[in-house]
């Protein structure tokens, strides 16, 4: 049997095995952003969120399968907002953190990721105005998938997304000492 069969054969038995199902994904609250989970396998969380507001989103998820205590957890924010993020906040509730995964912007924003079981903030070197990856969403093992443990889930696991933009004081204050800087350069000349 050449490889062309063996390929066409592993592809026909794959095919017609029946797809474990892990847990059931529910949208609970978009408040008018988008949500898109159909790069979620039954192994991986994956989401493709687009804020086009600072209000949060809220997913549900109930486990189905015993087999499945960790789940990884990866998604890309896409900023329709008009204004930087400065941070996003994964809360947790009904499930846990068990690890924190890592976080970038586009154009090589730095990120850093912190937080405990319950809840993660990703917080930028200077505003996102794009978009975010969070955990190893290109899955090129560049980065880490944030883990959600759902063993001892009793009941729906709640995931919030909220983004942090900057307030319109500290919008007014930049543009203030950005203003000084402006008069103090032009009275060099």
């Amino acid at each position: 049997m050449n490889i062309r069969h063996t390929l066409a054969a592993a592809l026909c038995a794959f095919a017609l095995a029946p797809a474990a199902h892990a847990y059931t994904l529910d949208i609970v609250a978009t408040h008018g952003n988008t949500v898109d989970t159909s790069f979620s396998t039954p192994g991986m969380l994956s989401i493709d969120f687009g804020l086009i507001n600072t209000l949060p989103v809220t997913l549900t998820l109930t486990r189905d399968d015993s087999d499945l205590p960790m789940l990884p957890f990866n998604a890309i924010v896409r900023n329709y907002i008009g204004l930087g993020f400065e941070s996003l906040t994964l809360t947790i509730s009904g499930g846990l953190f068990n690890t924190l995964g890592s976080a970038g912007g586009t154009f090589g924003t730095v990120a850093t990721v912190t937080g405990s079981y319950d809840s993660a903030q990703v917080t930028f070197s200077g505003p996102e105005y794009v978009e975010a990856a969070l955990g190893d969403w290109f899955l090129d093992g560049s980065q880490t998938d944030f883990v959600l443990d759902i063993a001892n889930a009793t009941g729906p696991v709640t995931l919030t997304l909220t983004a942090a933009v900057p307030e319109p004081e500290g919008w007014a204050m930049m543009l203030a000492g950005l203003g000084l800087l402006g008069a103090a350069a032009r009275g060099r000349r």
